[in-house]
C-alpha cells in the first residue's frame, strides 16, 4: 500500500484603485482550497487498485468600493445604496460596475476508484467517479441602478434614454446542488506484437439541479402567452442515456518501431458543466428575481426622477432565464496519426483531427418581435402603419400613423428574454504536423504547424462572454443557420517553433577558449493568422427585432454591397463623394492599420431588416513574434564542484514587429433614416456615410522589442 495527501491554499486580492475615475474602483478576492487523499493497493503483479477522495472550494467575490460616501439623495439611484452605474458614451461604468457586487462559492467533493488488471493479451481498466456539487451564486446586477444617456449633452440636462434597476423584494442569491456519476470499462488488446486495439465504454449522468432553499422556477412554455412561470427545477434532467463508446488502434507498420499509425474515435458527454449558465438565474428569473428595464423613446421630455420609479409599466418583465428542456452537450471526436522516425534523431508526426459538437450551450433572444413580412426567407419588421402601409420608421409627409397590430413580441406579457439553451453546434477539422529532434550535436527543436478551420452557431454559457464582442451575437432568432460562422478562436494557420543550439566548445584552456566556451541560444517563434470579426452597425437594432434590449441598443450587422455607385453625401457642414463598390472577399482587406478593410463594400441595410453580412466575415491582422535568448554558462571552481555563472541576454519580439489588434468593426452609426433625413424605403440598401473610425486599429496585442539581461550564480 502507498498513501498520498496534498492540501493547497491560494489567496489573491484585487484592488484596482488608481484607475480612472479614482473615486470608485473594483475590489475583491479569490480564496481557493484543495484537499486530495489517495491510496494505492497492489493485490498482485497483475491487479492494482487506486482510490482518491478530494475536496475543492473556490470562493470568488467582487464589489464596487468608493473613496467617499456616495450614499444620499444627491447620489443614490436607489434609496440607501451607493451611487449606481451611469452609461454615457464613451464612458460605460461611471459610478461603478452595474454587475457588482457578485459572489460565487463552489464546493465539490469527489470520489474515484480505478482498477487495473492484466491477463494475457488484455490490459483491463475499470473505474467510477462521483461528484457532489454545491454552487452558490449572488449576482447583484443593477442592484444600485443603471442610467443610460445618449451623450454628454443629454447627461448634462438629465435627459436619460433608459434605466435598469432591481425591483424591491428581489432575492438574488441561489445555492444549487446536484450530483454526477460516471462508470467506465476499457480493454487494450495486444492482437499481435505490432497491433493493439483499444475499446472502451463510459456511462455517466447527473441528477436534477435544484436550489436547496426551494427558490426554483422555470418557463415550461415561454412562447405561449397563456402560460407563465411555474415553480420547480429550472432545468430538466438532461437524461440518463449518456453512453460513450471509444475505439482506437496502434499499428507498428514494419515491425521495426520506426513507422506507426494510430487512430481513435469516441463519443463524449459534458456532464455537470453548467455553472456559468446558472449565474443568470439570480438576475431576472421570476418570481424570485426581478428587475426593470425601461426605455424613453422621447428623451426631450423625460427628466429622470430619483429614486428610480418602479411603477413604470413593464417593471419585472425583462427576463434572463434557462431553457428548461436542455440536453447534455456532446461531441464526436476522431483522429488519425502517422508517425515516422527520421535520421539524425528527428521524429515526424502528421495528424488529421476532427470534432463535431452537438447540443452546445449558447444564449439567444427567446422573445423577439415577430416579423411582419417574410419574403423568400428574408424577414422584415414594421412597427408602424402609414396610411395602412407597413413602415419601419415613423410616418412623414402628413401620412396617418397607427401602430402595426402584428408587431409584438412572441410573448407580449414580457419584454426581452435572454435565454440559455443547448442547441448550438460546432465543427473543427485540422491538419497537424509535428516535428521534433532530440538533443544531438548541440541541436534540439520542436516545430508544430496546424492548418485548421472551426465553425459554430455561436457559443457561450453566459450572455456575450466568449470574447468576440459583436461577432458572437446570434442576431437571427428564427434561423440559427444565419448565425453560423467562424469560431472566435478560429485561426487558419498556426506555426510554433522552439529551438535550442549549443555552440561547439573549444578544447583548450587558454583565455580565448574559455571566453568562447559554454554559449548557447534559445528561440521561440510564433506565427498565426488573425481572428475573425464582423462588419456591423453600431448602437442600434435597425431591424426593429428587439434582440437583447428594450431600448433598441443591440448591435446589428450590415449589408454586402452588390453594385457600383458614386454618391455625394453630407458630412458636417460640407459634402464628401464616395465610390461604393461590390463586396469582394479577396480585396476587402486592405492591410492598412488605419483602414484595415474597405467600408465602401458595405451598405446600410433597409430599416426593419437584418443585415446580410455573414458572421465572422472578415479577418483581423495576424501575429508574428520571435523571442531570442543568448546564454553563456561558465564553470567557476570557487563556487564548488557544480558552481557556475550563467549569463542571459533575452530579446522579446526581437524583430520589433507591430502585431496589430482587431480594427474598429462599426461601419455605420445607428440610424433609421438615410443621410438626407427621409424615411427608408422597404427595399434596397442605403448609401450612408461610413464612420471615420471604421477599420482603424488602435492597439497592439504584443509589446514592442524588450531586452532583458540576467546574471545567475549556481552553487
Amino acid at each position: 500500500d502507498s498513501f498520498f495527501g496534498r492540501y493547497t491554499i491560494d489567496y489573491a486580492v484585487l484592488n484596482n484603485a488608481g484607475t480612472f475615475p479614482a473615486l470608485w474602483n473594483t475590489a475583491g478576492f479569490n480564496h481557493n482550497q484543495f484537499l486530495t487523499l489517495g491510496e494505492t493497493h497492489i493485490f498482485s503483479p497483475a491487479f492494482l487498485s487506486t482510490i482518491r477522495i478530494s475536496y475543492s472550494r473556490t470562493n470568488f467575490q467582487l464589489e464596487n468600493t468608493y473613496e467617499r460616501d456616495f450614499v444620499g439623495p444627491q447620489y443614490s439611484l436607489v434609496t440607501g445604496l451607493p451611487m449606481g452605474s451611469i452609461v454615457m458614451p464613451p464612458f460605460t461604468n461611471l459610478g461603478g460596475s452595474q454587475v457588482l457586487p457578485t459572489e460565487h462559492i463552489q464546493n465539490i467533493i469527489d470520489v474515484t476508484e480505478d482498477l487495473f488488471y492484466t491477463r494475457g493479451r488484455h490490459a483491463l481498466k475499470f473505474g467510477m467517479l462521483g461528484n457532489r456539487y454545491d454552487i452558490g451564486n449572488l449576482h447583484w446586477q443593477y442592484v444600485t441602478g443603471q442610467l443610460n444617456f445618449p451623450g454628454l449633452s443629454a447627461f448634462m440636462r438629465g435627459l436619460h434614454n433608459a434605466y435598469n434597476s432591481v425591483l424591491p423584494g428581489a432575492d438574488l442569491s441561489r445555492q444549487f446542488r446536484f450530483y454526477t456519476w460516471g462508470f467506465y470499462a476499457q480493454d487494450d488488446v495486444r492482437l499481435t506484437p505490432r497491433l493493439t486495439i483499444n475499446a472502451g465504454l463510459r456511462y455517466e449522468f447527473q441528477t436534477t439541479i435544484n436550489d436547496i432553499h426551494g427558490k426554483n422556477s422555470r418557463f415550461l412554455h415561454f412562447s405561449d402567452p397563456t402560460q407563465t412561470y411555474s415553480l420547480g427545477p429550472s432545468l430538466q434532467n438532461p437524461g440518463y442515456k449518456n453512453f460513450s463508446p471509444r475505439i482506437g488502434f496502434a499499428w507498428d507498420v514494419f515491425g521495426n518501431g520506426k513507422t506507426s499509425i494510430h487512430s481513435g474515435a469516441g463519443y463524449y458527454y459534458d456532464v455537470g458543466n453548467s455553472g456559468a449558465a446558472l449565474f443568470i438565474l439570480p438576475i431576472a428569473q421570476p418570481p424570485f428575481s426581478l428587475y426593470g428595464s425601461f426605455s424613453n423613446s422621447n428623451n426631450t421630455s423625460n427628466v429622470i426622477q430619483i429614486p428610480l420609479d418602479y411603477t413604470v409599466p413593464g417593471a419585472g418583465k425583462a427576463i434572463q432565464t434557462l431553457n428548461y428542456y436542455i440536453q447534455a452537450p456532446q461531441s464526436l471526436q476522431y483522429n488519425l496519426t502517422v508517425e515516422q522516425q527520421m535520421p539524425l534523431g528527428i521524429g515526424l508526426s502528421v495528424s488529421y483531427v476532427g470534432y463535431q459538437g452537438r447540443h452546445l450551450w449558447r444564449f439567444w433572444e427567446a422573445n423577439p418581435f415577430l416579423p411582419s413580412v417574410v419574403t423568400n426567407g428574408v424577414k422584415a419588421w414594421y412597427p408602424f402603419l402609414c396610411n395602412g402601409a407597413f413602415s419601419a420608421t415613423p410616418c412623414t409627409g402628413g401620412a396617418t400613423q397607427t401602430p402595426n397590430p402584428t408587431y409584438h413580441r412572441i410573448n407580449p406579457n414580457y419584454q426581452m428574454a435572454i435565454m440559455e439553451t443547448t442547441d448550438s453546434t460546432s465543427t473543427y477539422n485540422g491538419l497537424q504536423v509535428l516535428t521534433t529532434k532530440r538533443l544531438s550535436g548541440g541541436l534540439q527543436f520542436q516545430g508544430a504547424f496546424t492548418w485548421s478551420h472551426s465553425t459554430d452557431a455561436t457559443l457561450g454559457q453566459a450572455f456575450n462572454t466568449e470574447g468576440c464582442g459583436p461577432n458572437q451575437l446570434p442576431l437571427d432568432p428564427f434561423n440559427q443557420g444565419n448565425n453560423r460562422g467562424r469560431s472566435c478562436f478560429d485561426r487558419k494557420y498556426n506555426f510554433k517553433l522552439s529551438l535550442l543550439y549549443h555552440l561547439p566548445n573549444l578544447r583548450s584552456e587558454n583565455f580565448a577558449a574559455k571566453l568562447l566556451r559554454g554559449w548557447w541560444v534559445g528561440n521561440i517563434v510564433n506565427v498565426q493568422t488573425g481572428p475573425p470579426f464582423t462588419a456591423n452597425l453600431g448602437g442600434l437594432d435597425r431591424a426593429e427585432s428587439g434582440l437583447f434590449s428594450n431600448n433598441r441598443s443591440t448591435v446589428d450587422r450590415v449589408d454586402l454591397g452588390t453594385d457600383t455607385v458614386t454618391k455625394t453625401l453630407p458630412v458636417g457642414g460640407s459634402t464628401v463623394t464616395y465610390n461604393f463598390i461590390p463586396f469582394d472577399k479577396d480585396t476587402v482587406i486592405t492591410g492598412d492599420p488605419n483602414h484595415w478593410f474597405n467600408p465602401l463594400m458595405f451598405r446600410l441595410q433597409p430599416a426593419g431588416m437584418l443585415g446580410n453580412a455573414p458572421r465572422s466575415l472578415l479577418t483581423a491582422p495576424g501575429l508574428g513574434t520571435w523571442d531570442l535568448s543568448v546564454n553563456k554558462d561558465t564553470k567557476v571552481s570557487f563556487l564548488g564542484e557544480n558552481g557556475s555563472v550563467e549569463f542571459r541576454a533575452e530579446f522579446f519580439n526581437i524583430l520589433n514587429r507591430a502585431n496589430f489588434g482587431t480594427p474598429s468593426s462599426t461601419v455605420f452609426t445607428g440610424t433609421l433614416t438615410d443621410p438626407a433625413g427621409a424615411s427608408e424605403a422597404p427595399a434596397g440598401a442605403s448609401l450612408a456615410n461610413p464612420l471615420g473610425t471604421v477599420g482603424r486599429i488602435t492597439y497592439t496585442t504584443t509589446t514592442s522589442r524588450q531586452i532583458q539581461l540576467a546574471l545567475k550564480l549556481i552553487f
